[in-house]
Formats: C-alpha cells, structure tokens, sequence
C-alpha cells in the first residue's frame, strides 16, 4: 500500500494518547503562546549573564581604551556589543536552551507526555543526529559553493590558531543546544498537539507559520520565504524520519555553519570560523546583502531541492493506518 505523502509519524499518535489536556486549536495556541513567552524573558536573562560578567570584569580605562564612550548609555551598549570577545559568541548559544527547558517542562508537567511523545526516544539518537548534522553542514556548504561559482562569495581558509580550536568544538555542541531547543519546542511540543486533533498538512502548516513568525526572519521577501522554507523542511524531515533528533542534527549543523564555519564579510581575526566568505555587495540575490547568505537565492534554491528530496523519502516510523487517522482522546483528568 502507498504512503501518504506525509503520514503521522508513531510519535504524534503517542502524544495525542499521553495529553491529559484537552485538545482545541486556540486553546493550544494560547498556550503555546505562554511558553514561548516565558522561554523568550528566561533566554534573555541567561544571554545577560556572560555579557554582564564580561562588562564587569573590565575596568573604566580598558572600555575607553577600546573604543567604548561611556556616558551615553544606548551608544554604550551599542559600542560594547561591537567589542565582545569570540566566545561570547559561544556562550549565548547555550542561553537558546530556555525553549527546549520550557517545553519539557511543559509537556511532562500539564500535557504529562513522555520523550518519546516528543520524538526523543533512545533507539538510532546518535547515528540519527550525526545524519542530520552532516545534511545541514552540506546544504549550507551547497548554497556557499553556488554563490561562489556565480561570483557573489569568494571563500578563502581561514587559519585558525590551534588554541581556538576547544572553542570551536564548544560552538558545535552551543548550536546542538540552541538548535535542539528550538526543535524542542516547535516539532517536539507544538507539531505534535496540532498534530493530536488535526491533519497532518494543517498541523504542519500552523506549526511552521509559527516558528516563522517566532524567528522574526529578515528585511524582503527572498528572506522570509527562506525561513519558511527551512522551517517547512525541518518539519518534514521529523515526519519522515519519525523522530526529533535529524532535524536537531539538521539545525545544529545549519547554524554551525552559517555561524562558525563559513564567516561572512567579517576582518580576519573577528570571528572564530574555519573559512572567510567575502560577499559581492552589488549582487544582493546571490549573497542576501544584509541578511546574510540565508536570505539569498542560493539558499532557496538548496532549501527547494531538499525539501524535494526529502518529500520523496520513505516515512521511516509511520502510524499504524488504524490509528493514524484516529484523533487524540483526553485523558480521565483532561481539562481545558
């Protein structure tokens, strides 16, 4: 028998059967709304923490000696954010875990589901993860080799001093938890209870409309189709493969390399990266001018091809066809 082209992955129909809350599309919009709200004020009280400690740890004499004018508050921060250090870079990374806290924490204190119902379950974690890794550094790697073949990147080695390296093995594991958290979050908790009371199609399209809208995305239109593209693939690539951990991988290995493996328009020695991208300003399609190269055609072009073949794969964990068309049932304690 066929497949369909996106069946209910096993995971969905054990969180619909784990929810002990009612299932209504508002009310678990508003909640949803309520988590994120509450991950996004703790993200930003743990991104403050580094900073606040490195603002600290400087003297008066070294902040004006490195080019910081004290006095004018909104031109000092503005200054000092200009002047971080390289693993400042790093630590905030780890702040991005706030998501992935709140929505374990949600589901296993009022939904009462399981890991497993998040699609973390232990079976294949590990080659799973190290697959979507690779997948995201290669789609990354792909739309750089193509702006640089069409001339909008010219991509140059980087030398890295060995004692950076640590703290490049540090950013890896920062962009698995920032990218972990988000998945967390949105194809973790949310897909899954849209996905409980809905078709998949729908609770797929609400799910990545929302991580859209969550993301904030860039400045045009080439940008914002991008962020839908991405978030609309990490999606299906959690459906087919029917569990969390690829698209973790696929994230992780997306953000490592737009952020610490290739460093675009940057001086030599401002950020910790294994090559340096220098960009065509006047070729704005092709580089993505100041959204940077994930707002470029490149990058549509690499999201549209993967989304492609990752329609075309086999569902790996799909429902049983008795139960995948069976809605979620609230458990004896369900409230509204």
């Amino acid at each position: 028998m066929n497949q369909p082209l996106l069946p209910r992955p096993r995971f969905w129909v054990r969180a619909a059967k784990e929810k002990q809350i009612r299932t209504t599309l508002m009310g678990d919009m508003i909640r949803f709304m309520i988590v994120f709200l509450i991950a996004t004020v703790l993200e930003s009280l743990l991104m403050s923490l580094p900073i606040t400690f490195w603002v600290l740890t400087r003297n008066r004499l070294e902040l004006q000696q490195g080019g910081v004018e004290l006095g004018n508050l909104e031109k000092m921060i503005a200054q000092l954010m200009e002047k971080l250090p390289p693993w400042m870079n790093v630590a905030v990374l780890f702040a991005a875990a706030a998501y992935g806290i709140a929505a374990v924490f949600y589901c296993k204190k009022y939904e009462k589901r399981t890991l497993p119902s998040m699609g973390l379950a232990k079976q294949s974690a590990l080659p799973e993860t190290l697959g979507g890794l690779v997948a995201g550094l290669a789609l990354f790697a792909a739309l750089t080799g193509i702006g640089a073949a069409a001339g909008g990147f010219r991509v140059s080695p980087f030398t890295l001093d060995a004692q950076q390296l640590p703290l490049l093995a540090l950013a890896l594991l920062g962009c698995a938890v920032a990218g972990g958290a988000r998945e967390l979050l949105f194809r973790g908790y949310l897909a899954p209870s849209f996905g409980s009371g809905l078709p998949v199609a729908f609770a797929v399209g609400l799910t990545t409309v929302a991580s859209l809208l969550a993301s904030g995305g860039g400045s045009g239109f080439v940008p914002y189709a991008n962020l839908l593209l991405l978030n609309l693939l990490l999606c299906v690539c959690t459906i087919k493969r029917g569990n969390l951990w690829s698209a973790i991988g696929l994230h992780a290995g997306w953000l490592f390399a737009g952020n610490f493996l290739f460093g675009f328009d940057l001086p030599a020695n401002d950020r910790l990266c294994l090559f340096r991208v220098e960009s065509a300003g006047y070729r704005k399609l092709l580089t993505g001018g100041s959204n940077g190269p994930e707002g470029s055609l490149c990058a549509t072009l690499v999201l549209l091809a993967a989304l492609a073949v990752a329609y075309a794969l086999r569902a790996k964990d799909p429902a049983p066809q008795g139960e995948a068309n069976k809605p979620g049932t609230p458990g004896p304690d369900a409230t509204i």
